[in-house]
């Protein structure tokens, strides 16, 4: 059996696990998963403080942002919300051309003269040099394939090629990416949001969800993963009572995969605040690179 093939006893195989470990440091360890409004902010010493405030946002390759509910939706207005209470400065430069125009009258004379030219002789010096240029020449224009008949547009038309010309550069899967979050941004193309998201906004119809002032962090990006890291919440102790991921999905042509926190951050003091998203189709990337994460979105917590 390949050993891409062996499943542990949580059903994930070999590869799956490399990549969940791939921000990690190589540790997997999938922490509880908040799935009710009675949501708790827990420090590692254990102390548990009432979570008061719920966020929503999304991160994709532009950054991170508000999601974009549907029209109608009952969260549609967190954009708006969002919107308003950033403040955006644009800054424009222009630059002036100065034409300077100068008009001028001048007098032409034309002259047609007719020049007959002989064709050398047949034999000589002369026609051999030109038989071999007209040789050269069709060589340089000779096409890669072969025109047939086609009287009833059955066969497609040939474009003469360049001998030697280098072929056009593979295109960053990367900038595919990109270039698709922008054009979803410019047409504001609603987020297909997570089915696990949507379930806990319906099952908590009554717990307010709104975008964040302080924004989390994107911390880490790669092919497998992406880490965000929440912001730290002051406060008489803030050891004991920190931000906290609710539900939250990485997502990849309709497939998703869910977060799990950092056991081992690189920063100590991001302990329960940093957080892994896998690729759910990190499986494919050695055959299909542009299997990307788009985007991630998350509901997270804190007690203030």
């Amino acid at each position: 059996m390949p050993a891409d093939s062996e499943r542990d006893e949580d059903g994930l195989t070999r590869r799956q696990v490399l990549a969940r470990g791939a921000v990690a440091a190589g540790v997997v360890w999938a922490a509880p998963v908040i799935r009710t409004a009675t949501a708790y902010a827990t420090s590692s010493a254990g102390t548990e403080r009432p979570c008061t405030s719920f966020y929503t946002v999304c991160i994709d390759p532009l950054g991170i942002r508000p999601v974009r509910f549907p029209p109608g939706d009952a969260y549609d207005d967190i954009s708006d919300e969002a919107a308003a209470s950033v403040s955006t400065t644009t800054s424009t430069s222009t630059t002036s051309t100065s034409t300077s125009t100068t008009t001028s009258t001048s007098t032409t004379t034309s002259t047609s003269t007719t020049t007959t030219t002989t064709p050398p002789a047949a034999g000589s010096p002369a026609a051999a040099k030109a038989a071999n240029n007209a040789a050269e020449s069709a060589a340089a224009s000779t096409t890669t394939s072969t025109t047939r008949p086609d009287d009833f547009g059955l066969f497609p038309t040939t474009t003469p090629t360049t001998p030697g010309a280098a072929p056009a550069a593979p295109v960053d899967p990367h900038q595919l990416e990109l270039a698709a979050a922008e054009g979803a941004a410019a047409a504001g193309a609603p987020d297909n949001v997570p089915p696990g998201i949507k379930d806990w906004l319906t099952r908590n119809p009554n717990v307010p969800v709104r975008y964040p002032e302080v924004l989390p962090e994107l911390t880490q990006v790669n092919d497998e993963a992406w880490a965000v890291t929440l912001a730290p919440v002051d406060g008489p102790d803030p050891l004991t009572h920190q931000c906290r991921a609710v539900r939250g999905y990485a997502q990849c042509r309709g497939r998703y995969a869910e977060y799990y926190v950092d056991p081992d951050p690189p920063d100590p003091d991001d302990a329960g605040r940093r957080l892994i998203f896998p690729n759910p189709l990190a499986d494919n990337l050695n055959r299909d690179p542009t299997a990307l994460i788009e985007n991630l979105i998350f509901v997270y917590c804190c007690p203030q």
